[in-house]
Parts: structure tokens; C-alpha cells; sequence
């Protein structure tokens, strides 16, 4: 009987260890805590975000709902309404339905729903359509893209192509992409 007990403890201590083995290695990893993309979205109704270098506003935008998210720092904008002011005192004022802005570069991007022309005017008469406006902070580039028409009644000046840069509110224009400008022609 003295071997059959020892046998018998010693299954017993096996199977002791495989059960403990077992639950140890069978433990489940905790679960990441996992974020609510709505918890981690922040909306803003009514609200303004803008741009200022050496003391100067260089644009302002006011939008009926600024979404900030705070995992990425994205921004979207929904009913803005801009306004970027040239050194030289002129506004260039647009509305657009919506915008992204980046607030790691400071860059932003606003356009209309469904890509119906933003119409976009000057504070010197200049009138200009196209499909987006993109704002680079760090070259201080105002681009209208897509479909773009740019009048100045003054001289009958029109100027069109796919994209219209400007650092200067469309005082002085770069034109990129099946460009036309006609002068001194009134329509």
C-alpha cells in the first residue's frame, strides 16, 4: 500500500501544479482601456479660432460648430465664415460649410458641401469662385483651388485656372494649371 500512496500523491502533486500552471498561464491580458470617440470629442458652438504674427491678426474664422478631437488635435469646422487681413490693411472675407484645421502647422482648408464654388471677396473690390481656399501658415499662401475665377472690376481683369496663390490677399496672383487672364475687357 506504501507504493500505491505514493503514487497517488504524486498524481495528486502533478495535477496540483498543471491546475495552478493552467490558471496562472490562463489569465486573460488585461484590456486596454479603450476611448469613446465621443468622449474624446469636444464641440464648440458659436465659437472663433484665429491667427496672429508679431501682434497682427492674420486671419479670423468663426464657425457654428468647432470639433475638436482630442486624440489626433484635429479640428473640423462646420458654417464658417473667414476673414484674412493682407499687411497692407485690405480683408479677404468667404463662407464655407465646412474646414479642417491642423494645429500642429496652423494650416486649414475650407470648402462647400457637394464642391459648390466658395465665392470669396476683397476688401479692394477683387471677387474670386472656386472649389476650396487653403491657407499655409508657414509660407502665409492664400490658395484658391479647383475651378477658380478671380475679377477685378476696376481694370476688367479676369484670371482663371486651376489654382490661384497669393501672399497678399489676391493683389498679386500666381496662377498654376490651364491659366487665362484677360485685361481691359468687360464682360
Amino acid at each position: 500500500m506504501e507504493r500505491k500512496g505514493k503514487l497517488i500523491i504524486a498524481v495528486a502533486v502533478t495535477l496540483a501544479v498543471a491546475l495552478v500552471a493552467w490558471v496562472v498561464l490562463s489569465v486573460p491580458d488585461t484590456p486596454k482601456p479603450s476611448r469613446n470617440n465621443d468622449l474624446t470629442k469636444i464641440t464648440y458652438n458659436g465659437n472663433t479660432i484665429s491667427e496672429e504674427k508679431n501682434g497682427r491678426t492674420v486671419w479670423k474664422v468663426t464657425a457654428d460648430s468647432i470639433t475638436i478631437d482630442a486624440d489626433t488635435e484635429s479640428v473640423t469646422l462646420d458654417g464658417a465664415e473667414g476673414v484674412f487681413y493682407a499687411e497692407d490693411g485690405r480683408t479677404v472675407t468667404l463662407h464655407a460649410d465646412h474646414g479642417k484645421y491642423d494645429s500642429a502647422s496652423h494650416d486649414m482648408e475650407l470648402y462647400m458641401e457637394g464642391n459648390a464654388p466658395i465665392a470669396v471677396v476683397t476688401s479692394d473690390g477683387i471677387s474670386l469662385t472656386c472649389n476650396k481656399i487653403e491657407w499655409t501658415n508657414g509660407s502665409g499662401m492664400l490658395a484658391a483651388i479647383g475651378k477658380v475665377k478671380l475679377t477685378r472690376e476696376e481694370d476688367h481683369l479676369t484670371a482663371s485656372g486651376d489654382r490661384i496663390e497669393s501672399t497678399d490677399g489676391f493683389s498679386k496672383i500666381k496662377i498654376k494649371g490651364n491659366g487665362r487672364i484677360t485685361k481691359g475687357v468687360a464682360d
